[in-house]
């Protein structure tokens, strides 16, 4: 299944701003949420009542720079998913140009199961 979603970053998305690195250029770990949140929404419609996913694992290679003044369309494919894992690729793609690629694997979790196990202390 293939997805996609366009992000327009913001000042705060910036390398600077999120204390990534010293440039206002649009920074990594922006990158990285806007592949999750594509992820997580590519999904959403699948899953049972009371559930949800979560991130376990990203590998991303960030390969071009981009300033924030251009849209961000994620790109995702589900690869691979079993009873509890969802595995995704992906690319960033800014004016034509792929800025990021790699995989992401999410959990589906029960979620009140999943609170229930976090020391909320």
């Amino acid at each position: 299944m293939t997805f996609q979603k366009k992000y327009k970053p913001e000042e705060k998305h910036t390398a600077e701003n999120m204390g990534s690195g010293t440039l206002a250029v649009l920074a990594t770990p922006a990158v990285i949420a806007f592949v999750e949140n594509a992820c997580q929404d590519s999904v959403a419609g699948r899953l049972e009542e009371g559930q949800a996913t979560v991130g376990v694992d990203i590998q991303l290679a960030h390969l071009k720079a981009s300033t924030i003044n251009e849209t961000v369309v994620v790109n995702v494919l589900s690869i691979e998913q079993t009873k509890s894992i969802v595995e995704f690729s992906f690319e960033a793609v800014v004016s034509e140009n792929v800025i990021a690629t790699g995989t992401h694997k999410r959990a589906i979790v029960d979620v009140e199961r999943f609170l229930s196990k976090i020391n909320l202390k």
